[in-house]
């Protein structure tokens, strides 16, 4: 059986899944905790791998350490593979999936350009590529970028509000977005819930995890979307500011132009801080979604209106507030957006929650729905407690038909539509 393995190399972990060209899974797993105490894990088709590797150890060793153990623990041979896929960010204005061998590797000189918008996420997805080439030379790589789904975005939502620049840039300066793959996946699912056309379907998606956006889709294309140029722009995450004032990273550090070496790769200081050393972890020293909301003391009610005037319970209330104040900003202009002419609930056909966050907790989309009744939102209590538990689903209701816009959880799956793009690419 022939079999295609779809990447997703982010800049602390990796994972991949293995495929029947059916689309059919048949393994996953990847490596996590890159930056600290990397650890493997594998799982399927008969494998169950759970193995640490050295603190310390380069990405590059330990993306070569993990294609090493998939291949070992799956008793795979390169022919066994007809393709792999590898989940990109950041496209610039690229406007199809590319396939590189090694014997054109040269597109990758052309990507690398690229790589100073998202350095963090494309370098490593780059060296990953550079990796299975030399382990696979005969299986062509498609290369699936997260900008292009958002290429329908109208230009006045993609041009930034400046002037011509006083040089050439690697790229036209406007914003691209990022989580196209799993826009696209979330997309296929909920329509499909639905029993619609994926270009009839209507709907504003948050996706939500350690870097979190969310998305206004109008009949099956993006239309807005909250990150940018790079992927910093936008809601705050587990170590992203989000959007900030653009001077304010001046007076936060002196020398901001300085590189430092993150993973084996040299990225400005300003970078790092942005997306290291802010968002959750810069407000209440946690990545970790799941403690900060352990850590929220029982406090007045009063603390989580909009308006509060009060210092919150401790810093992972505020953390919590920062967040369902910025997060619902967005969401309320994309409703608005979306339902411009006509009716909320003829307009839109769901909010979405999405990614880790998204997926697992119930206070969060409470929350938000609240915040978000004056649309005619609302989510059913025991319905969106049990949502964690209906993954199966793909995509689970947590609205009753009271509400206007119903909300869902979906599952996304970006190395699913990672694969689905190659075999479409290859006409598998």
């Amino acid at each position: 059986m022939t079999k295609i393995i779809a990447f997703n190399c982010g800049s602390s972990s990796i994972k991949f899944k293995l495929f029947s060209t059916d689309l059919t899974p048949l393994a996953s797993g990847g490596a996590s905790n890159i930056s600290e105490e990397p650890m493997i894990k594998i799982s399927g088709s008969g494998a169950n791998v759970s193995e640490s590797i050295s603190k310390g150890t380069a990405y590059n060793d330990v993306f070569k350490t993990l294609l090493d153990k998939v291949f070992r623990a799956l008793e795979l041979q390169p022919n066994d593979i007809t393709a792999t896929s590898h989940r990109v960010v950041h496209g610039g204005d690229i406007d199809k999936p590319i396939v590189v061998t090694q014997e054109h590797s040269d597109k990758l000189k052309d990507l690398d350009r690229i790589s100073a918008f998202a350095p963090l996420h494309n370098k490593p997805a780059l060296m990953a590529l550079e990796a299975v080439l030399e382990h696979l030379p005969a299986s062509p790589a498609v290369i699936v970028f997260d900008t292009l789904f958002h290429r329908t975005l109208p230009e006045a939502v993609r041009k930034y509000a400046i002037g011509k620049p006083d040089h050439e840039p690697r790229i036209p300066l406007q914003k691209y977005g990022a989580h196209g793959l799993s826009y696209h996946s979330i997309l296929r699912s909920v329509a499909s819930k639905l029993g619609k056309k994926e270009t009839e379907t209507s709907i504003v998606v948050a996706h939500l995890g350690s870097g979190g956006s969310a998305c206004a889709i109008k009949n099956g294309i993006s239309v807005d979307t909250t990150m940018g140029l790079t992927p910093l722009e936008g809601l705050p995450g587990g170590s992203r500011t989000g959007s900030i004032d653009p001077t304010l990273i001046f007076h936060l550090i002196r020398d901001v132009a300085e590189t430092v070496d993150v993973n084996g790769m040299r990225v400005s200081r300003g970078e790092y801080v942005m997306n290291k050393q802010g968002g959750f972890v810069g407000l209440c020293g946690t990545s970790n979604f799941g403690k900060i909301l352990e850590e929220i003391p029982e406090a007045d009610a009063e603390c989580w209106k909009p308006w509060y005037q009060e210092e919150m319970p401790n810093a992972f209330a505020l953390a919590y507030a920062v967040y369902l104040d910025r997060l619902t900003q967005y969401l309320l202009a994309y409703l608005q957006k979306l339902s411009f002419g006509t009716h909320p609930k003829k307009a839109i056909d769901a909010l979405v929650f999405s990614g880790g966050i998204g997926e697992k907790s119930a206070r969060l989309r409470k929350d938000v729905a609240d915040r978000l009744s004056v649309f005619g939102v609302s989510v059913v209590d025991s319905l969106n407690e049990q949502a964690g538990d209906r993954e199966a689903d793909g995509a689970f209701a947590l609205s009753n038909d009271t509400s206007k816009i119903p909300a869902y959880v979906c599952w996304t799956d970006e190395e699913g539509e990672a694969a689905r793009q190659a075999k479409m690419t290859l006409s598998l």
